[in-house]
This record gives C-alpha cells, sequence and structure tokens, in this order.
C-alpha cells in the first residue's frame, strides 16, 4: 500500500522515489494546499485532513486514468469511474451497490475492484516531512501563524479521538548548513508546531501559556515554574504567536563584569579592548521577545540594571549604549522565568520588591505530577497520558537525511500505546517534569525504532523508569500508596546482586553502592536497610555466616 508523503512548504527531492503517492503542500490565499491544485474554498480548522483528502481526490483521479482496469472498461468513461471511486474512497460503503444512481451494476468484478482500491486509498497513512527550521518560501507572518495553530488544534483534537484515527506521521527535514542569520535563529517549523500542540493540551488541562487566550498584553511578563515545566517553549510559543524573533539569554551565566556592556551594548573605543561597537541585548531583540532565563540566579546588580529600564505597561525599553549619550527605542517583549516560587524569592532577598512590581504579567506552571493528578477522571489521565507519549514520538521524530532512504527506512511512526503504561508513569514522580517525561519517553521511542517495534507497554515503561530509580535515588521514587514499596524492591534487587559479585564483602559492596545515589552508600545506611528488609533476603544471602555477623553487630 506504501505511505503518502506530504512536505510541509518545502518536500526533498528524492522523496518522489520512495513513495509515488508524495505532495508538497504549500502557503496559498492563506491555507495550505497541494501544489498545483486549487485552495480549499474559505477558511478551515483541519488544515492536514483537507491536504489529505485532496490527496486522495488525487489518488483516485489518477487510478481512474491509469489503471487499464477502469480507464478501458467499455461504457464507463474515466469521469464516472472517478466519481464512483472518489464516493467510495469518502464515504467507506458496505457491500456492492449503486453509490449515486450513476449506473446499473452488472459488472460486479469491476465493483469488487473499485471497492478495493478506494480502501487502499482510504487507508494509506500520510507521513508529514516538516522543516526543522523556518523555509524560506514563505517567511512568518500573522496568516502562517494561525494556520500553525490551527495545525496544533487538529492534532490535539486527533489526540483527544475527537477527529477520527491516529494516521498521521511525521518526519524532520535536518536544518541545512547554510541558513541566513535571522532564519537560523528562528526555532523552525517542527518545533513551532510541537510547541503550540502541548500549549494545546496543557490549556485543556488547565494549565495556560498565554495569560489571555492568544492575545500577550504589552509590559514583562514572568514565568514561576519548577524546572521543566515548560518555560522555556512557552517563551518560544509567545514569540511565535505575536510573529517576532526570539532571543533567549541566561542571564545567571553572565558574570557582572560584562553585564553592563552585554545589556546595553557599546560603541568603539568605550573602554579597554572595545575594538568594535556591538548591540546590546535590548537591539538584538529589538521588534521582538527578549527571553532571561533562569532568572532567580540574577545578580541584584544585574536587576538594578534592569530596574529603570522595564515598563509595567509597556514593551518600549529606552536606553543608551556604553560610550554613548543617546538614548535609543526599542521595542521589546521582556519574558523572564524562575524555577523557585516568587514569594520564597521576595523573601530570601533573591528579587527586588521594586523590580517585582514592574511586572505586568505573570504565570504559574504546576509540576507534572500536579497536571497528572489534577485530571478529573481516570479516563481523562489515561487520555492525557498517552497524549504526551504520542506528541514527544513526534517531536523525536526521525530526520529524513539521515534515517530515510527506502520506505522500509521508517521507524514505527504510528506507535500504539498499551492501556498498562498509564499507571507506571501516573505513579511515577517526575521531579525533572516535561524534560525528564521526554528524556524517558524519548528513550523508549529509539528503543523501538531500533527494532522496529510499533507498541509501547508498561513492562517497557517500568524498565524504563526502574533506570531513573537506580540513578536518581529514592528521590524519583514512585508516587502513591505503593511507591515506597515498588522502590524498596528495585533497590533490594540491586543490593542482593551486589552483595553476591563481591562475595559479601561489605566493604566493597558500600563503595559500588556510592556512585549509584542510593542513599545506601554507608555501612550504617545498608545495614539499616538489610535489617528492614531481612525476611525478603535471598536465602543465600540470608543465611551466609558473613552478613549474620553485619546485620547482629552493633558498629
Amino acid at each position: 500500500m506504501g505511505y503518502r508523503l506530504v512536505g510541509l512548504l518545502e518536500t526533498p527531492s528524492q522523496a518522489a522515489l520512495i513513495s509515488p503517492f508524495t505532495y508538497e503542500a504549500v502557503f496559498k490565499e492563506e491555507q495550505l494546499c497541494l501544489k498545483g491544485q486549487p485552495s480549499p474554498d474559505g477558511p478551515t480548522r483541519q488544515p492536514l485532513r483537507d491536504l489529505i483528502l485532496a490527496a486522495r481526490r488525487h489518488e483516485c483521479r489518477l487510478l481512474a486514468k491509469q489503471d487499464e482496469r477502469f480507464s478501458g472498461s467499455k461504457g464507463i468513461d474515466g469521469k464516472t469511474v472517478f466519481e464512483i471511486l472518489h464516493f467510495m474512497c469518502e464515504h467507506q460503503p458496505q457491500g456492492s451497490r449503486n453509490p449515486g444512481g450513476h449506473l446499473t451494476w452488472t459488472d460486479l468484478v469491476l465493483l469488487r475492484d473499485l471497492e478495493n482500491e478506494a480502501e487502499r486509498i482510504r487507508n494509506r497513512k500520510t507521513i508529514f516531512l516538516v522543516p526543522d527550521y523556518w523555509p524560506g518560501t514563505s517567511p512568518r507572518s500573522v496568516p502562517l501563524e494561525r494556520l500553525l495553530d490551527s495545525i496544533a488544534e487538529e492534532l490535539n483534537g486527533r489526540l483527544d479521538g475527537i477527529t477520527g484515527r491516529h494516521d498521521v506521521g511525521f518526519v524532520k527535514l535536518r536544518r541545512p548548513d547554510q541558513l541566513p542569520a535571522e532564519r537560523a535563529r528562528d526555532p523552525g517549523l517542527m518545533r513551532s508546531i510541537v510547541g503550540k500542540l502541548l500549549a494545546k493540551a496543557n490549556k485543556s488541562l488547565g494549565q495556560g501559556v498565554l495569560p489571555y487566550g492568544e492575545e500577550v498584553p504589552e509590559g514583562p511578563l514572568l514565568i514561576d515554574g519548577p524546572t521543566g515545566s515548560g518555560k522555556s517553549m512557552a517563551a518560544e510559543l509567545v514569540a511565535t504567536t505575536l510573529g517576532k524573533k526570539f532571543v533567549k539569554v541566561n542571564i545567571a551565566a553572565v558574570t557582572e563584569s560584562i553585564l553592563e556592556s552585554q545589556m546595553r551594548g557599546h560603541v568603539k573605543g568605550a573602554f579597554t579592548n572595545a575594538h568594535q561597537a556591538e548591540d546590546g541585548w535590548f537591539a538584538k531583540a529589538d521588534g521582538g521577545v527578549l527571553f532571561l532565563d533562569e532568572f532567580q540566579n540574577a545578580s541584584l546588580a544585574s536587576q538594578t540594571q534592569l530596574l529603570d529600564l522595564l515598563d509595567p505597561v509597556s514593551d518600549d525599553i529606552f536606553i543608551n549604549r556604553i560610550g554613548e549619550a543617546e538614548r535609543r527605542r526599542y521595542n521589546v517583549k521582556v519574558i523572564l522565568a524562575v524555577n523557585k516560587p516568587v514569594r520564597e524569592l521576595l523573601a530570601d532577598g533573591k528579587l527586588r520588591e521594586d523590580l517585582f512590581y514592574r511586572i505586568r504579567t505573570m504565570i504559574k506552571f504546576r509540576t507534572l505530577n500536579e497536571v497528572i493528578d489534577g485530571t478529573a477522571t481516570p479516563d481523562d489521565k489515561a487520555r492525557m497520558i498517552r497524549k504526551l507519549v504520542q506528541i514527544y514520538r513526534w517531536k523525536s521524530s526521525p530526520c529524513w537525511q539521515t534515517q530515510v532512504r527506502d520506505e522500509a527506512d521508517f521507524p514505527p511512526l504510528f506507535p500504539i500505546v498499551d492501556d498498562s503504561v498509564v499507571d507506571p508513569i501516573a505513579n511515577f514522580r517526575w521531579e525533572g517534569n516535561y524534560r525528564q517525561f521526554e528524556r524517558v519517553i524519548t528513550s523508549i521511542h529509539w528503543h523501538n525504532d531500533k527494532q522496529k517495534r510499533s507498541t509501547i507497554d508498561g513492562d517497557q515503561v517500568r524498565a524504563r523508569l526502574d533506570e531513573e530509580c537506580l540513578w536518581l535515588g529514592a528521590g524519583s521514587l514512585p508516587v502513591g500508596a505503593g511507591g515506597q514499596l515498588a522502590w524498596d524492591r528495585r533497590h533490594l534487587d540491586v543490593v542482593q546482586e551486589l552483595l553476591l559479585e563481591n562475595r559479601f564483602n561489605i566493604g566493597k559492596t558500600v563503595e559500588a553502592l556510592k556512585p549509584r545515589r542510593m542513599r545506601l552508600g554507608s555501612r550504617q545506611s545498608l545495614r539499616s536497610f538489610l535489617r528492614e528488609h531481612r525476611e525478603s533476603l535471598r536465602p543465600e544471602i540470608r543465611t551466609d555466616s558473613k552478613i549474620i555477623s553485619f546485620l547482629g553487630s552493633k558498629a
């Protein structure tokens, strides 16, 4: 049957060599349409579905024209065959029947062949080839951002089971080696779609990214959320929603000695080693978004530098470069991100109170466990987890240039997520939040790609989470009533294997446990752990004289 390949805004030339059903979607009249075919009638809320329907229609027309079984049929012209085939493809007729009263069926063989071909076209899965950069043929614009938003909304609906089966996959087109500077800084088409999709998924769970729907008021924005909760992607989303460039600075990594010149910029000769003029952060981000990450670690000196620049109700920044008296005006959306509660930062004196009052809008992000536990019903929780697993399948989609040479090279792009994955994911303590979740799930997808395995089940997830527990220790033990027991069982297995490997030498076993961050890296902690689980020890360990002596001693 083969895959259907649709390139979004760009299509690699070798795609047609892999699949005869290859198309390019172009941005035309503020909509997506297949190249060489008419645009949809009016705005559409499901652009991917419309592309698939247009491709099906084209495949029906080609089949009716080129297949000798149909093109040579007596008494039936190609147009009629196309109409019948297209009707069957879209309406899934059950059994042999006249689809529209166009003709009387006498040739049952022809009818059967038409139904079989219509089913093949209908069930052909579509792989979208998406640039991991921003194509030069369609520069960013508000209409194109609206279109990407519609794509994200459609994908979110597909994952909720609203608009049909998961019959679409994604493959990334690698960023070219040579890109203009402006396009090289752009997060890219694939990342933009995934960012918007994650925002839609979180919004449906009560974790909004934009404070007022799709509108972003002027003035600085502060995002308060734990590590890995999506602050950076949210800042990028604000930039793409506004159709603006995105400049990111980790302000905690900037030393105080160069802070002022980095922030303000300088003219040539302004100070020693100022051999040429250089723009500051605000000049580089003019007309766009400046994201100051890790702001909880910003020095008070850097906060003082910002104090007189930020306006709580405006994105206008008035600043002069070092060595220059003239103040320049820049229009910059400033976004600050902290990974500790604002109240705590204010109380500890790590965030200036007067700077805090210059922030107009604040967003609080929850932890991933809070998001999962906040779902209304068990079905909602299962749907949300399966949705995240699929989203990170798309985000970690393979790269066309390095992984795909023919159709057999395609990894499982349409994974089946078994119900057994829900409980281990829901009961795990995700201290790294979405970033840790992405790492774990991407690892599972990677192994499945290598093995050409299309199903993700609970055993795979548990095995990967066991690895997390072993390396991260008790801090990432599963939550819930059985969480501590699950952690203990995993660690008891490791301890017993090390005891056997070291022939019950306690000193060597303790040294082997130290790098594993299991909080069992001392004789006392190991003794307490083994005493607590004495009845669960293997007989050959429990009855060994060295172990008996170790557990019974007080030293």
